[in-house]
């Protein structure tokens, strides 16, 4: 780890932790429990071990005005690097809330931006 880099992050806390003004759905996941950052425990494959659960719920309104959270139980720090159910749980609900709350420009789709070169025949 580098002091650079550790000096970014702890910038960027303390800039969510003052809120900042997100004026775009946001969608928070993260595990439901914080588990010793600092030493080997048992509950090191269904905790966040890296970041608190609690500061993040707690912070997460301050994104904007339209922030979702969702826990994932035995969610890991890295959600999609879970076990298999936690896994599955936060696939689930980030596709289940980006079909609800994300919508395409207008005028995108399969065609849009693709030459006809690369359309499949």
């Amino acid at each position: 780890m580098r002091a650079g880099w550790l000096r970014t992050v702890r910038r960027a806390h303390r800039r969510i932790a003052q809120g900042l003004e997100i004026d775009v759905p946001v969608l928070v996941c993260c595990s439901t429990a914080s588990g010793p950052y600092d030493r080997w425990h048992p509950d090191l494959g269904t905790t966040d071990s890296v970041l608190g659960v609690e500061h993040m719920v707690a912070r997460a309104p301050g994104l904007g005005p339209d922030v979702t959270i969702v826990q994932i139980p035995d969610g890991v720090h890295d959600l999609a690097l879970s076990g298999p159910v936690a896994r599955q749980r936060f696939f689930d609900e980030m596709f289940a809330w980006t079909a609800a709350r994300v919508r395409p420009e207008p005028g995108a789709g399969r065609d849009a931006g693709t030459s006809d070169s690369m359309q499949p025949h």
